[in-house]
C-alpha cells in the first residue's frame, strides 16, 4: 500500500511506502486538509488556507486549481472561476469523477461536476442544525466527507458533532450523535461524538470516524442493530501504543483503511 499524506502547516503532499519512506509530492499548497484520489489517479485536495480545490498529479507533481480563486474568500456557485470558497477542510470524489467539498466557514457541502461548474447541495447562509432540503438544512463547520455505496454523502459535521447525510437531490438527515459533545456508544441516534472530522469506509460497509476532541477512532456499523463503538483512544488524549484499550491518541484528522482492512489515522496533536 501507498499512503499519500497532506502536511498542513508544511503546506505539502507526501507519499509514504510501505516500508515508511517518504517522498515530496508538492509543498505549492496553503494549509492542505483532505485528500482523495480521482478515477484517473490524480489527488484532489482541500487547499484549505488559499480558499480553493486543487488537483495534484501524482507523476509529475503538477497542481492545477479547479475551482475556487487563490487567497480569495467567499461564498458563491457558478463556473470554476467565479466560485468561492471559506477554508474548505472536506473532499471526496464519486466513481463518476464528481467532486463534493465540505466548504467548511461557510458551512455548506457543494459539489463540482466535470465541466467545473460549482453547485451548493445543501447548507444554508449561517451556521446551525437543521435537516432539510437544499439550502433549508443547516451545518456547523463540516469537515469530513465520505460517499455512500448508493451515491449519498455522509459529511462530518465537526461544529454539530454529528454525521449527516446528504442524498444527491440536497435531502439532509441526521445519522448519528445527539449533538451533545461527549463520548458514548450505542444505537447511532443516542451516540455521542467530540467534533467528528474525518470519516473513512471499510470494505464491509462499516464507516470509522476520526472524532477529534476526543482523541478516538470510532466505527460506525450497519449490521441488523446499527452500532457505534469506540475502536482506540479516548479523552484522556496522549501517544501511547498498544492494545486497543490502552493506546492514546491526539486528535486523529485522517483516515483511510489499506488493502488488508487496517486502519491508518493522521494521529495531528501527536505530529
Amino acid at each position: 500500500d501507498v499512503v499519500f499524506v497532506t502536511d498542513g502547516l508544511g503546506g505539502r503532499i507526501y507519499r509514504v511506502e510501505a516500508d515508511g519512506r517518504l517522498a515530496v509530492i508538492t509543498e505549492k499548497l496553503d494549509m492542505p486538509s483532505a485528500l482523495a484520489a480521482a478515477p484517473d489517479g490524480s489527488l484532489i485536495v482541500a487547499n484549505t488556507g488559499a480558499h480553493t480545490i486543487v488537483r495534484v498529479n501524482v507523476g509529475d507533481s503538477t497542481v492545477t486549481t479547479l475551482a475556487g480563486q487563490p487567497n480569495v474568500s467567499g461564498r458563491n456557485a457558478g463556473s470554476a472561476k467565479a466560485a468561492r470558497f471559506n477554508a474548505p477542510i472536506g473532499v471526496a470524489v464519486a466513481e463518476d469523477g464528481t467532486i463534493f467539498v465540505a466548504d467548511t466557514y461557510n458551512d455548506r457541502i457543494c459539489v463540482i461536476d466535470d465541466t467545473g461548474q460549482v453547485q451548493t447541495l445543501a447548507g444554508g447562509s449561517e451556521p446551525g442544525y437543521r435537516d432539510g432540503v437544499g439550502q433549508d438544512a443547516l451545518f456547523n463547520t463540516p469537515c469530513g466527507l465520505a460517499v455512500a455505496g448508493d451515491g449519498a454523502l455522509i459529511v462530518a459535521d465537526t461544529g454539530n458533532h454529528r454525521l449527516r447525510r446528504v442524498a444527491l437531490d440536497g435531502t439532509v438527515t441526521t445519522l448519528a450523535g445527539t449533538g451533545e459533545f461527549e463520548l458514548r456508544d450505542g444505537i447511532p441516534l443516542s451516540a455521542a461524538f467530540a467534533e467528528p472530522t474525518a470519516l473513512a469506509w471499510r470494505r464491509d460497509g462499516a464507516l470509522a470516524i476520526a472524532d477529534a476532541a476526543s482523541s478516538a477512532v470510532r466505527l460506525l456499523t450497519f449490521d441488523e442493530q446499527p452500532m457505534v463503538s469506540t475502536v482506540a483512544g479516548g479523552f484522556q488524549l496522549g501517544l501511547v501504543d498498544g492494545s486497543l484499550t490502552g493506546a492514546r491518541l491526539n486528535r486523529p484528522t485522517g483516515l483511510a483503511f489499506t488493502r488488508d482492512d487496517a486502519l491508518l489515522f493522521a494521529d495531528n496533536g501527536n505530529g
